[in-house]
């Protein structure tokens, strides 16, 4: 009588370990099912993050590519016009005419001319302000700093007497000064003019210096400087 319990209780012993073992298992497979989700996801996320970064990338391109499309190149006689409504600067002169970025070559520097007007703070006249400034470009790494070229601008007379007013920048003068050095930021500290002109040549009748109601003003860069 006493084997047949002994028997019993080692059946029942048996019983409940294996169902403590399959418990167990169950666990175990319940714990893997999850873990191939849960890698299921990550390998997903990956994907995302991958295709996400390489939609950044393309983005950037384009944004490069775009940036490298709209900036004006200097012509042949590496000279830029630009024209400006002569109203725009006299009704207000307080925003700024941007020329955009200008470059002197598809891999070379890249600059820009400010036009605007106001009252020369110490003639108290009405004068047309420009300011040239340095804009940091793709290839700055591998051109020569500080800018080392000349800048004539130059406010175009449209009457063929080709007295221009002109005002040169040199950098020579002050090779040090950061308005010429590889720009940190955007733009570096712009070169002004304040009193490129005053208004009232631009104002009079018949100024030579108007015509259909725009003004025109050159920038060139003298490359035989270097």
């Amino acid at each position: 009588m006493q084997e047949i319990l002994l028997l019993n209780t080692d059946r029942t012993d048996v019983s409940s370990k294996r169902q403590i073992i399959e418990a167990k298992l169950s666990e175990l497979r319940d714990n893997f099912k999850r873990f191939n989700e849960l890698l299921t996801d990550i390998f997903k996320t990956i994907e995302i993050i991958h295709q996400t970064f390489n939609e950044m990338y393309q983005l950037k391109k384009n944004i490069q590519a775009k940036r490298s499309s709209s900036a004006h190149t200097i012509d042949m006689n590496n000279t830029y016009v630009l024209k400006v409504a002569l109203l725009v600067i006299l009704n207000d002169g307080s925003i700024p005419v941007n020329s955009g970025p200008i470059q002197t070559s598809n891999f070379g520097y890249r600059f820009a001319m400010i036009v605007t007007s106001g009252i020369h703070e110490h003639s108290k006249t009405p004068s047309m302000h420009v300011s040239w400034v340095i804009c940091r470009g793709e290839f700055d790494p591998v051109l020569t700093w500080p800018f080392p070229y000349p800048i004539k601008i130059s406010l175009m007379d449209l009457s063929g007497e080709q007295k221009h007013i002109s005002h040169l920048i040199n950098p020579d003068s002050n090779p040090q000064s950061s308005i010429f050095q590889s720009p940190k930021n955007t733009t570096n500290l712009p070169y002004e003019i304040p009193q490129f002109c005053t208004m009232d040549k631009l104002v009079r009748d018949n100024s030579k210096f108007v015509r259909d109601g725009n003004i025109f003003i050159e920038l060139q860069v003298d490359f035989n400087e270097k």
